[in-house]
């Protein structure tokens, strides 16, 4: 993959305990237009080369303080409304919802923020593909990677599949 002309990348370097962030895509399915990145998210801007739907693909390594996330999530919210074109966002959210753990432990403050932030933005998660769980400590299990995107991206993708492989959050999106 690394020695394909067509596989461009761009990364974001690890911030405190959070770790880096690569988004890699082909050239012949997605132009660029754009790049933009903090410390906790790296986003392409572009379209899809085949049907030109022009969204942005944001990934994602949320930190593991509460406030932390909740200024991620106000971020992501206000980068939606300046692009106003639809989002995929992946990544490891550090984040569970209900049902998303095998313990009965629930981070409550946090889970209300991030299902305020997916609803704000219309997001819609995509089913994992293959696993329940995708990180492991111990005795204990939780479902914090992601795929989430606007209601547009799923209508415009149907077939798209979200799987994750050891160590990373991936997404597959036809010929993306």
């Amino acid at each position: 993959m690394w020695n394909d002309p067509n596989v461009k990348w761009h990364s974001v370097d690890s911030v405190k305990n959070a770790g880096g962030i690569l988004v890699i895509w082909y050239e012949e399915n997605f132009k660029v237009d754009k790049i933009e990145c903090s410390g906790q998210w790296n986003a392409i801007f572009g379209s899809h080369v085949k049907t030109n739907f022009a969204c942005a693909v944001i990934g994602v390594y949320a930190g593991c303080l509460v406030a932390e996330r909740r200024v991620l999530w106000g971020k992501i919210s206000s980068l939606q409304v300046a692009i106003a074109i639809p989002l995929f966002i992946v990544g490891d959210f550090y984040e569970n919802l209900h049902g998303d753990r095998s313990s009965a432990y629930l981070n409550a403050v946090g889970s209300k923020d991030f299902h305020c932030f997916i609803s704000h933005c219309n997001l819609v998660e995509y089913p994992l593909n293959g696993h329940r769980y995708t990180r492991f400590r111990g005795e204990s299990m939780s479902h914090i990677d992601k795929a989430l995107a606007a209601l547009e991206c799923h209508l415009q993708f149907p077939d798209l599949l979200y799987y994750v492989t050891p160590g990373a959050c991936r997404i597959t999106i036809g010929c993306f």
